[in-house]
């Protein structure tokens, strides 16, 4: 999260970087405690609440998910959700105490809204309602084989369970829409099916976000933008977010400008890198690709905002009368050498008072 820490210091003490960043808004779901470790053999919930109390402190994200009420026997690493519940809203409602801030000359921290994930099962939602959980995030998909793997229940039995739970539900609702490129089950989804069930679950369900989730890592941009501009004539954009695997950056890049572009906003994130994926499904850990990261999304936006950045006013060209346009560069010294330009903030950049951005 180091990298992700400089590059928010650096767009928040450059005006233009910060009126384009707060323009844009972005809304981060943090998924590094429950997606980011299923795949672990083991975690305590001390660890757990010291990686929660270092990502609401350092990264503040506007939601963040603290595991699942999914049996232990399939997930032993979950089997502490109600204690690390109770411990995690304990925390939040001490994060800003008037003695820490007073003795510690600190702003305010955001509080995150806790997210616990349910299985489509109306004993675990009454559970999550008595634990007085307030939001949930609950799972479906577009692979029967994928359902049945997991849950097994196919889409039918999953949509009308999903039907039971919300017809009495009080709480704020993110459904997972899994394999919306490839199931690892059974490969390749048609694209033509995925909107379907994307407008389907909009039309007919009281969801308030339907999360994209690219399960295997495989989504390409020209899929992604095939069913994103065949959803959105059905789907508000502010109700879409995206789930994202990173086999290839370069693919998710293009599909993090392309969401920008069109209005979608909410991003999973994990602070773990090399770590998450549906364990339950895909056997072989080696196939199993790594959520989007803080450092990863917070790179691809520096070079989203400069990219977009309005050209600084013409100046008088002193001796000539005639007008300069002074173009912004990036000072090579702060940046790795690659091939795209990218502007990554070298590792070991330290003086967070140094400009990236310079005028010739």
């Amino acid at each position: 999260m180091e990298l992700a820490k400089k590059i928010l210091y650096r767009i928040k003490n450059d005006s233009s970087l910060k009126e384009q960043f707060y323009k844009l808004s972005p809304t981060l779901f943090d998924v590094t405690l429950r997606d980011g470790i299923q795949s672990m053999q083991s975690m305590s919930t001390s660890s757990k609440l010291v990686n929660f109390n270092e990502i609401v402190r350092k990264m503040q994200p506007d939601n963040i998910e603290i595991g699942s009420l999914v049996s232990p026997k399939v997930l032993p690493i979950m089997s502490d959700t109600p204690e690390f519940y109770n411990e995690c809203m304990q925390n939040i409602e001490n994060l800003n105490s008037v003695e820490e801030l007073r003795s510690n000359f600190i702003e305010e921290i955001p509080t995150p809204n806790l997210y616990v994930l349910i299985p489509t099962r109306m004993d675990k939602y009454n559970k999550a309602v008595k634990m007085g959980i307030q939001n949930i995030s609950i799972m479906s998909s577009v692979s029967n084989e994928f359902l049945m793997k997991n849950t097994n229940k196919n889409m039918d039995d999953t949509k009308s369970m999903l039907s039971s739970i919300l017809s009495c539900n009080k709480m704020n609702v993110k459904m997972y829409l899994s394999c919306i490129n490839e199931c690892p089950i059974i490969g390749k989804i048609d694209n033509n099916k995925v909107i379907e069930e994307i407008i389907y679950y909009n039309k007919y369900y009281k969801l308030n976000e339907i999360c994209l989730s690219d399960t295997c890592g495989s989504l390409n941009f020209n899929d992604f933008k095939e069913i994103i501009d065949n959803s959105l004539d059905y789907v508000p954009s502010n109700k879409i977010s995206l789930h994202l695997h990173t086999n290839d950056t370069n693919e998710v890049e293009k599909i993090i400008n392309y969401s920008l572009e069109k209005n979608i906003k909410k991003f999973d994130v994990s602070a773990f890198s090399n770590k998450g994926g549906c364990s339950v499904t895909i056997e072989d850990k080696n196939k199993l690709q790594p959520n989007l990261t803080y450092d990863l999304f917070y790179d691809i936006l520096l070079k989203y905002l400069i990219n977009n950045q309005k050209p600084p006013p013409l100046e008088p060209d002193s001796g000539t009368g005639s007008t300069t346009n002074s173009t912004p560069i990036i000072d090579n010294k702060l940046i790795h050498n690659n091939p795209n330009n990218s502007p990554h903030i070298n590792d070991d950049y330290e003086d967070y008072e140094e400009e990236l951005i310079i005028y010739a």
